[in-house]
């Protein structure tokens, strides 16, 4: 996915979450204000109402009519006074009715309060209907109606004004962070390089040396070099493991630009074609080599891999002392391990720099082209190679 449509996808969800965010609010404002002014003007009217009961219980009954104007002035309602064979006693602003349920009949928005008076000694019952106006209320929900438009309108414009600036902030957040993944990328491959001629320079150095001492001896017929043919012969096969680290080199150059080719693999049998390579080193050393492997098969590139097992033995051979032993496990948890005795690396503060020798360079590119994990570590006795072939390769390479 480019830039640009990502950029359009975050802008166009952000703009929809924001518009459905602001509607939604709109909407619980328009249900619950109305509802909210609806019962705490109920609650007042009713306090009132209450309170003008019991003023009108004792007062006479002929200033009945002049309290009830004076109340429905002062508090916007209507009542109606009904006797108690239900015939209007006295009535104010409200419609002239003869019954208490014609009258909810006709006014259905309003707010009703009903009181029963007893009037004086004879205990007559006088029935009190309280009217009062829910214009208020109405041209509050109508006001939100009317509004409506409008606040579509202005949520829309903040919602992209917000959207905008939100999509400009991840997408510097995400420039930050490929800038960053660029960076690291170009400080490892730039590390790669560094253990690369490293690598080259700590293998050549020494072949190298020993041949310019030979033919420098030689040349000059200085002590024993004065026997040419013998020294002649060794030159030649210094000459040999250098055109063996050349060709390694080869191998290491052509890493960058390799194809893998995954394959399942029996690891079991991939090591004992490695050893058989060495056998006639591990001979000659008196080294014995233990193994124990599960039935697992692994996937991937056997040709690379070979190199890795191989490079792997083969400097666990080479690097232990006469005598001893060198024990290759590979467990049920796809854990692949070579472990020597009797010698120790030295301690690094990196621990995927396995840089030594071009051999292990050549393993380390091998290993994190497959993308599994690996470690070089010192043990009680020795060291210790592992490898984690639970990670699968990326098959698309």
């Amino acid at each position: 996915m480019n830039k640009e449509s990502f950029s359009i996808k975050i802008f166009t969800g952000s703009t929809c979450v924001l518009l459905a965010v602001g509607l939604l609010v709109f909407g619980i404002l328009r249900f619950f204000i109305p509802k909210i002014y609806e019962e705490e003007a109920t609650e007042q009217i009713t306090i009132n109402s209450q309170a003008f009961v019991i003023e009108l219980e004792s007062a006479p009954k002929t200033e009945w009519a002049k309290l009830l104007m004076q109340y429905c002035l002062k508090n916007n309602a209507s009542a109606v006074i009904l006797d108690e064979n239900n015939n209007q006693f006295a009535a104010f602003r409200a419609a002239i009715v003869t019954g208490n349920d014609d009258y909810k009949a006709e006014n259905e928005d309003a707010i009703f309060t009903t009181y029963t008076v007893t009037i004086g000694d004879r205990s007559i019952p006088y029935t009190m209907v309280f009217t009062f106006d829910s214009g208020e209320i109405k041209q509050v929900k109508n006001t939100f109606e009317t509004i409506f438009p409008l606040a579509i309108f202005v949520i829309l414009i903040i919602s992209v004004f917000i959207a905008f600036f939100y999509t400009r902030f991840l997408m510097n957040i995400k420039n930050l962070q490929t800038a960053n993944e660029k960076l690291q990328a170009d400080i490892k491959e730039e590390r790669r390089r560094r253990n690369f001629f490293s690598a080259i320079s700590h293998e050549l150095k020494t072949p190298v040396t020993i041949l310019k001492g030979e033919l420098d001896g030689m040349i000059l017929g200085v002590g024993k070099f004065k026997d040419r043919d013998k020294y002649l012969l060794e030159a030649y096969e210094t000459t040999q493991a250098i055109e063996q680290l050349v060709k390694e080199i080869m191998t290491a150059a052509k890493l960058d630009i390799v194809k893998l080719t995954p394959e399942e693999i029996n690891l079991s049998e991939l090591t004992n074609e490695c050893l058989v390579k060495i056998e006639e080193l591990t001979k000659e050393k008196n080294i014995s080599v233990n193994q124990k492997f599960s039935d697992n098969p692994i996937t991937a590139d056997k040709k690379l891999m070979e190199i890795v097992i191989s490079n792997i033995i083969g400097n666990a051979v080479k690097h232990s002392p006469q005598g001893t032993e060198i024990n290759i496990c590979f467990d049920e948890t796809f854990v692949f391990t070579i472990e020597n005795h009797g010698t120790h690396i030295e301690e690094t503060t990196d621990d995927s720099d396995i840089s030594g020798g071009l051999g292990l360079y050549i393993v380390k590119s091998i290993l994190d082209l497959h993308g599994f994990k690996y470690s070089f570590e010192n043990t009680e006795d020795g060291t210790r190679f592992s490898i984690n072939y639970r990670i699968s390769i990326d098959k698309s390479q």
